[in-house]
């Protein structure tokens, strides 16, 4: 590289030289010559900083090679999460022919934010701007959902409605929606909250004092799956895409919002939160677990084989031994929600819920014997769709609650 800058320094001298005519002024010759003093003195300078800034100009170009490799790879990263959207949007028939904000899938395209872009031509509000005419899909909705109002925006598709004198409000939130959830996911999430959420509230509101307006926000904020808290619960944007089936792990967040917070210090097993909004699952299964016995399984005493770990043990007292005038499930809530006793306290907890039931007087360890001397806790749960599974032909789990 030296070398180089020092043999164009000599060769521009003698190109200049070669090139000046005999005949021109003296004082043109004199600038010539002033012209190449500076050149050469230019070239001595960078020849005697060459080396130091050979060395940046290598790490700028590794810099800059290392940025264009990784450019690439984001590039084929977006490349697949678009092919990815498409093959999410085209699954199947139906939901490509179904519209959010009015607009096919095949014509939206989506920036970076998640933000979603109509392509198809719009009606001009009063303002010369584009307005969505969103009627199509809130006709679809509330044909779905019965006495539910509808009313669907750009971001957002808000549901209000009554049940038993109480009124709810179900809000989805798709401010962040990158398009991998369908509308019709979402008209089956919407089915969902209004045929579980009002009963899981009659049953423990009075104790927990849940909330009646619940956000669903269907994003990806980096959890797997999803997620509850407050009055908000967050579906991963690509779960149901991966998982078509899986509508029920949105009954399994409404109860912890219906939990409304539960501290380990005062739970036998900090575990208790997962297994009492898994026994919620099992118990309030859209559309009878149509969806969900074909998806999630109620574990057996061979697969959760510890009161620590078994989401059947619970649901087994509850329908064993809640009654008209005793309900167990209610009773481990409330002893759990109002932090009536710490960890260590628990065999006094048990006998609280177990008061007034075959399972007075005994321990929790012995109601864990009879339920693993059971059939209950080994029959199968699974069934296809629209058919019974085992457990359930046996104990009417369901018709109970």
């Amino acid at each position: 590289m030296n070398k180089k800058l020092f043999i164009i320094a000599i060769t521009a001298t003698v190109l200049l030289t070669a090139c000046g005519s005999t005949d021109k002024k003296d004082s043109k010759k004199t600038a010539e010559n002033s012209s190449q003093a500076e050149i050469t003195s230019t070239v001595s300078e960078d020849i005697s900083d060459s080396s130091e800034k050979s060395e940046e100009s290598s790490a700028v170009q590794t810099e800059s090679s290392e940025k264009m490799e990784s450019s690439s790879a984001e590039k084929k990263k977006e490349k697949t999460v678009s092919d990815s959207s498409k093959a999410s949007k085209e699954k199947n028939d139906t939901n490509n022919t179904i519209i959010i904000n009015d607009q096919n899938y095949t014509n939206n395209t989506t920036d970076q934010n998640g933000t979603s872009t109509n392509t198809n031509d719009n009606t001009s509000d009063h303002d010369g701007g584009q307005q969505q005419d969103h009627t199509d899909t809130k006709k679809m909705f509330e044909d779905s959902l019965n006495n539910v109002s509808v009313e669907v925006g750009d971001e957002s598709i808000v549901e209000t409605g009554t049940v038993n004198g109480r009124y709810y409000r179900f809000t989805i939130d798709l401010s962040k929606w990158d398009e991998f959830t369908t509308t019709d996911d979402m008209l089956q999430l919407s089915r969902l909250f209004w045929q579980s959420y009002p009963r899981m509230y009659e049953r423990y509101a009075d104790i927990t004092d849940p909330p009646t307006d619940v956000i669903l926000a269907i994003e990806d904020e980096g959890y797997e799956v999803a997620e509850a808290g407050g009055n908000f619960v967050h579906l991963h944007d690509q779960w149901l895409y991966s998982n078509p089936d899986d509508y029920d792990c949105i009954v399994h967040e409404l109860a912890h919002v219906i939990q409304a917070g539960w501290e380990n210090p005062f739970l036998e097993y900090s575990s208790y939160i997962e297994l009492f909004a898994d026994v919620c699952r099992m118990e309030y299964a859209m559309d009878n677990g149509y969806y969900n016995d074909n998806s999630w399984l109620l574990q057996t005493v061979d697969g959760q084989d510890t009161r620590k770990t078994s989401v059947r043990f619970l649901v087994w007292l509850d329908y064993m031994y809640s009654n008209g005038d005793i309900d167990i499930m209610r009773r481990f809530c409330e002893v759990c929600y109002n932090k009536k006793y710490s960890s260590a306290e628990w065999d006094d907890a048990w006998q609280e819920i177990f008061k007034g039931t075959e399972l007075e007087g005994k321990t929790a360890d012995e109601a864990w014997e009879l339920y693993t001397d059971s059939d209950f806790a080994y029959l199968s749960s699974y069934s296809e769709k629209g058919e019974t599974s085992v457990l359930l032909q046996d104990y009417d789990i369901r018709g109970k609650f």
